[in-house]
């Protein structure tokens, strides 16, 4: 009687144990459900601002506000709000030299004028230019490797939490701002090189004269020439918009 009597208050004991830790679980999962989504309503109001408008807008740098996550939620709230602030720094930076160099007249006929017939300082400027958009491409690409995005992470934190913050920062990655940026980059470094291909060829031809503020060749083939390197200039600056 006495074992049988043991027995039942073990199983007792067990059934109560388990129920505490079914309870536990339950509400620990309750509470990751409750952060998560308490955290993802943050991760969309940090995105919601990282847009163009915003950074033609004059905004200097995205308002990450206060932590409102806990335990290794707070470590992937960190982590995330720190990489979208630099993210946000660099694509402003991309976007302002972007319309500089949009705005670069260096092929208009004034400028031809002024820098003919070897085009020293444009061709210096496009250069300069040119190394410049070059270094902001590799800094980006660097920004978005899996390397740099994981580097502003604890190293100590769990596996699962890790994965989520990869998860969250690669919406960054398909968003307008991302996709805008890359193809201002891309539509840069066009566009540099047209200007420097149409100075080359006005350099290493120059048998032509500037009538009615254009340049005309009297050779046809050479003024089509002309004419396809000022197209791609112009086609560029269009595509752009």
């Amino acid at each position: 009687m006495k074992i049988k009597k043991v027995l039942k208050i073990g199983f007792v004991v067990l059934g109560i144990l388990f129920f505490l830790l079914c309870a536990f679980i339950t509400i620990k999962e309750f509470q990751d459900v409750r952060t998560e989504e308490k955290l993802d309503s943050e991760v969309r109001r940090v995105e919601k601002q990282m847009t163009i408008k915003n950074i033609d807008n004059g905004k200097e740098k995205i308002d990450t506000g206060k932590i409102v996550s806990t335990g290794e939620y707070k470590k992937v709230e960190e982590a995330f709000k720190n990489y979208t602030g630099t993210y946000y720094k660099q694509a402003k930076n991309i976007h302002q030299n972007y319309k500089e160099i949009m705005d670069n007249d260096i092929e208009t006929i004034e400028k031809i004028k002024q820098e003919k017939p070897d085009f020293v300082n444009s061709t210096e400027q496009l250069t300069t230019l040119k190394e410049m958009i070059e270094q902001e491409n590799k800094n980006y690409e660097e920004l978005l490797s899996v390397k740099t995005i994981i580097s502003f992470m604890d190293s100590n934190t769990k596996k699962y939490y890790i994965n989520y913050y990869r998860d969250i920062i690669s919406r960054i990655k398909r968003n307008n701002l991302s996709r805008s940026i890359k193809k201002e980059l891309n539509d840069s470094l066009e566009l540099i090189n047209s200007k420097l291909e149409l100075l080359d060829f006005l350099k290493n031809n120059k048998e032509w004269d500037i009538v009615d503020d254009s340049i005309k060749y009297e050779d046809e083939e050479l003024q089509k020439e002309y004419q396809n390197y000022l197209d791609n200039i112009l086609i560029t600056i269009k595509n752009s918009k």
